[in-house]
């Protein structure tokens, strides 16, 4: 059992700013106690391929993957949080509402098995309780 004042960790799996992943998240912050933190990750889709149109998706992806961050750090910051990493990147704020540690990493993979591996292995670094994710 854990005791009452221990930190656990749990990952977050996102995929997108709309649709079920903001729930997820939400229902997380709702449910879980304020202490635990959040490790958010999203999947960034790599390219074996190289043509004339990769440099372009390389920067839509690049975007997206800003897009994705700022987004969830407006979350964090809404539901409350202590500390935000997001790809080293450190916002701090010093007032005693904000509780819970959020950190924000991004899994590149080519194939839906890479990407599940690539949560596990950030989940078995951060020692995290459990892997949160919709459908």
């Amino acid at each position: 059992a854990h005791q009452e004042h221990e930190t656990r960790a749990h990952v977050v799996a996102v995929d997108n700013i709309c649709g079920y992943a903001p729930k997820i998240f939400e229902w997380a912050t709702k449910t879980l106690p304020k202490r635990d933190r959040f490790i958010i990750v999203h999947g960034n889709k790599t390219l074996s391929i190289r043509d004339n149109k990769s440099e372009e998706r390389e920067e839509n992806q690049k975007k997206q993957n800003e897009d994705m961050s700022h987004f969830y750090e407006g979350l964090c910051k809404k539901e409350g949080v202590r500390k935000i990493l997001l790809l080293t990147i450190i916002f701090a704020p010093h007032s005693p509402q904000f509780q819970r540690e959020c950190s924000f990493e991004v899994v590149n993979f080519k194939s839906n098995d890479e990407l599940g591996r690539g949560i596990c292995k950030i989940a078995a670094k951060n020692k995290a309780s459990s892997v949160i994710c919709g459908s």
